[in-house]
C-alpha cells in the first residue's frame, strides 16, 4: 500500500509537470487568446483523466494484491497435505519435484485438467515448506498410507479405538451392516487351534480369532502374517504403534478415528467403572495417583511413562495432519458418512442399517457430563492438558478435512 502511495505521487507529479511544458510551450504560436485558453484547457482536462485512470489503476492493483494474499493464507492449511513435505524438493534450482498421482482425481464428477493438478500441488508446496515439522517415526511413516495417497484395491484399514469414543458404533456398523471381516476384542468362545488364522460369526460380524485389544494378541497376528493373509478387511485397536507393527511398506494401513474431549471421556470412565450411586466420588476418582493421563498424545508418541512435552505434543499433530481421517464423538453421524465416502464405501442399501444401530448405541449409552468448571472437571483439564491441546486441534483439522474432501469426492 505505501508502494502504491508512493506510486500514485510521483505519477500526479510528472503529470503536473507535462501539463505545465504543454500549456507553456504550445508547438505553434497561437494568434488569439482565446485559442491559448481553449488549448490549456483540453490539456488540464486530458492530463487531469489520465490521472485518475492512473489512480483508478493503483487502486485495483492494490486489491488484486491484498486479495491473492488473503486467499493464500486462508487456502493452505487446508490443502497443506497433497504432498509429504519429505517427497518435496524445495532447495534444488527452485523447482518443486511433484510426483504425478498414478489414477486422475475427480472434481465435482469430472476428471481434473492437467493444469489444475499443478495448481492444487503448487498449493501443497507453498504451505509444506513454511514450518519446519517433525520428522515422523519410521513405522508411521513408511507403513502409513497419506491421507491423500490414491486408495488401492485391498487396502486393509485401521481404526484407533480411543476408550469411550464410539468405537462400538464402528465396530457394529462396519461389521454388521457394511460386511467387513474385523479384528478386534473379540475372541471365539470355543477353544480354537491358535497355529493358524480363523474366522467366526458373531451375530452378524465376521471376526478373526485374535484380539487385537492387547500386546499378546497383537504378537500373535504379527507371528501368524494376518496382515500378508488378506483375511481381514479392518483392525480395531487402541494399541497404535503395535497395531502399526503389523503393516509394511508393501502392505500400508489406511488410519481414521474418532475424538472426544479428553475430560468428558476420563468421567465416562468413571461412571462406567462405579456407576452412579458408588461409594467412590468422581473427586477421589480424578485424584487417583494412577489415573491415565494424556492418553492419546502418549500412544501416538508412543511415550506410555514420563512426562510429556511440547514437542511430543507437535508430533502427535503432525501424525493426525497427515495419515489419519478425523471424526468427532459429537458429529457422529456426519463422521461415519465421512468415512464411507473417503473409503468408497458409499451404499444405499446400508443406510436403514447404519441408521438403526447408531440410534440404538445412542440410546443404550447415555453419558454422564461431568460439569464445567467444577473441582473434578478442573482437575482432569489440568492433567490432561496436552490432550486437551490435540483434541483443539483436532477440531480444526476436522474442519479442513470437510473442506478437502469436499474438493476431491474421491481418491480411488
Amino acid at each position: 500500500i505505501v508502494c502504491t502511495k508512493q506510486f500514485i505521487v510521483y505519477i500526479m507529479r510528472s503529470e503536473q509537470e507535462r501539463m505545465g511544458q504543454n500549456i507553456n510551450i504550445p508547438h505553434r504560436p497561437l494568434q488569439q487568446s482565446s485559442e491559448r485558453t481553449t488549448v490549456a484547457s483540453s490539456n488540464t482536462i486530458f492530463s487531469t483523466t489520465r490521472i485518475q485512470r492512473t489512480v483508478l489503476s493503483a487502486f485495483m492493483i492494490t486489491a488484486l494484491f491484498i486479495l491473492a494474499a488473503t486467499s493464500t493464507t486462508l487456502a493452505s492449511p487446508i490443502l497443506d497435505e497433497f504432498k509429504e513435505a519429505d517427497q518435496i524438493n524445495l532447495v534444488d534450482s527452485g523447482k518443486q519435484n511433484l510426483p504425478s498421482p498414478t489414477q486422475p482425481l475427480l472434481r465435482k464428477g469430472r476428471r481434473l485438467e492437467e493444469w489444475e493438478v499443478g495448481e492444487v500441488y503448487q498449493n501443497a508446496v507453498n504451505s509444506a515448506a513454511a514450518p519446519i515439522l517433525p520428522p515422523l517415526p519410521d513405522l508411521v511413516a513408511h507403513n502409513v498410507a497419506g491421507i491423500v495417497d490414491i486408495i488401492q484395491e485391498g487396502e486393509i484399514t485401521f481404526f484407533w479405538n480411543v476408550p469411550m469414543a464410539r468405537g462400538n458404533i464402528v465396530k457394529s456398523y462396519y461389521g454388521g451392516c457394511v460386511g467387513k471381516t474385523l479384528a478386534a476384542q473379540e475372541v471365539a468362545s470355543e477353544k480354537t487351534d491358535e497355529s493358524f488364522i480363523s474366522t467366526f460369526l458373531d451375530g452378524p460380524i465376521r471376526f478373526v480369532n485374535i484380539d487385537t485389544h492387547t500386546k499378546t494378541g497383537i504378537q500373535r497376528a504379527k507371528e501368524l502374517h494376518l496382515i500378508q493373509s488378506g483375511i481381514v478387511d479392518m483392525f480395531i485397536s487402541p494399541y497404535f504403534v503395535e497395531t502399526l507393527d503389523l503393516f509394511d511398506p508393501s502392505n500400508k494401513a489406511r488410519l481414521f478415528t474418532i475424538f472426544r474431549h479428553p475430560v468428558h471421556r476420563i468421567a465416562n470412565i468413571f461412571y462406567l467403572q462405579h456407576g452412579r450411586d458408588s461409594d467412590v466420588s468422581i473427586e477421589e476418582f480424578v485424584n487417583r495417583p494412577d489415573l491415565e493421563n494424556n492418553w492419546m498424545v502418549r500412544y501416538l508418541v508412543n511415550k506410555r511413562e514420563g512426562a510429556i512435552t511440547g514437542n511430543d505434543l507437535e508430533l502427535a499433530k503432525e501424525i493426525l495432519r497427515r495419515k489419519f481421517v478425523v471424526g468427532l464423538f459429537e458429529h457422529i453421524w456426519e463422521a461415519i458418512d465421512r468415512f464411507d465416502g473417503y473409503f468408497g464405501w458409499v451404499n444405499d442399501q446400508h443406510g436403514e442399517c447404519r441408521d438403526g444401530i447408531i440410534s440404538d448405541m445412542l440410546k443404550r449409552h447415555e453419558y454422564n457430563m461431568l460439569e464445567i468448571g467444577s473441582p473434578a472437571w478442573n482437575t482432569l483439564l489440568d492433567k490432561n492438558y496436552f490432550d486437551m491441546m490435540l483434541y483443539n486441534y483436532a477440531q480444526i483439522l476436522y474442519e479442513e478435512q470437510h473442506t478437502l474432501f469436499s474438493l476431491y469426492e474421491h481418491f480411488h
